[in-house]
């Protein structure tokens, strides 16, 4: 999902959740994949500028001039913004719902009367990277954009790296002003 230049080693960090604190540190990025599918045919990539600046023009579109916006009627921007909101059970799959919404757990917590979560999120086959790309708007009015990439251990169970993920979003919403 993100290009190669977008994967960058990590610095050392301390989150503290609930009382408790976390120390992780540095980690660097062992994989360098280039942005191919198969037999060096272009894939799918994009830059995690190029994904953050598509959910902004996407809700906040009066923050462009007008040969910056997409040409979308407003009929078809609530649609994409309808879809992006959508959990895979609203739209009949028998999927998990943090199946290809990763902050699911966040939106609960953060967004569940009031609020809205749209997300984009995905992992690069090469690379085990979750990538997560959301418009969070809070019950309480707040709107927060969140990029969260983590490449974690091969073999780590998914739902592991999901609730981590969520915490780390978490913490990092909640210690914004």
């Amino acid at each position: 999902m993100l290009d190669q230049g977008t994967l960058i080693s990590s610095p050392a960090f301390e989150m503290r959740l609930n009382g408790e604190k976390t120390r992780q540190s540095t980690q660097p990025v062992t994989v360098m994949e280039t942005c191919y599918e198969t037999r060096e045919k272009v894939g799918n990539c994009a830059s995690a500028y190029d994904l953050l600046q598509g959910l902004i023009q996407l809700n906040h579109p009066e923050y462009f001039s007008p040969d910056q916006k997409f040409a979308l009627s407003p009929a078809d921007r609530a649609w994409v913004q309808t879809i992006l909101s959508r959990t895979p059970q609203v739209e009949g799959f028998n999927y998990a719902d943090d199946y290809c919404r990763f902050l699911t757990i966040l939106e609960t917590r953060l967004a569940s009367a009031t609020g809205k979560l749209l997300s984009k999120c995905g992992v690069a086959l090469f690379t085990n990277t979750y990538t997560d790309l959301s418009y969070l708007e809070t019950d309480i009015g707040r709107g927060y954009y969140i990029l969260l990439s983590v490449s974690p251990p091969p073999r780590t169970d998914e739902s592991k790296i999901l609730d981590r993920m969520n915490q780390i979003a978490e913490a990092i919403v909640l210690s914004l002003p």
